[in-house]
């Protein structure tokens, strides 16, 4: 979900929740602070929040410089990395 779906209360997990539609949302390469701000929203929204993607590989490590995994172990999401091999560079 991009943030500014969330910004606008989002609406589309929201709208389907308790609805016979099963709504899991995800996000993608929020830090750390977005995420729990994000998980916050969804939580009043009543739409569970249970993975994050975000960009992840050697070269781009900024995951670890952010304490992104610390906060999902906290929140209990998952997390599965985008690129792990870099687009093909690893």
């Amino acid at each position: 979900m991009s943030w500014e779906a969330l910004e606008n209360g989002g609406q589309i997990p929201a709208n389907l929740a308790g609805t016979d539609c099963s709504v899991y949302v995800g996000i993608s390469s929020y830090n750390s602070k977005r995420t729990k701000e994000a998980v916050e929203i969804l939580e009043r929204l009543g739409t569970p929040c249970l993975i994050h993607q975000p960009s992840y590989n050697m070269f781009n490590r900024w995951v670890e410089k952010d304490n992104l995994l610390n906060t999902l172990d906290d929140l209990g999401l998952g997390s599965i990395a985008f690129t792990p091999l870099a687009q093909g560079m690893l």
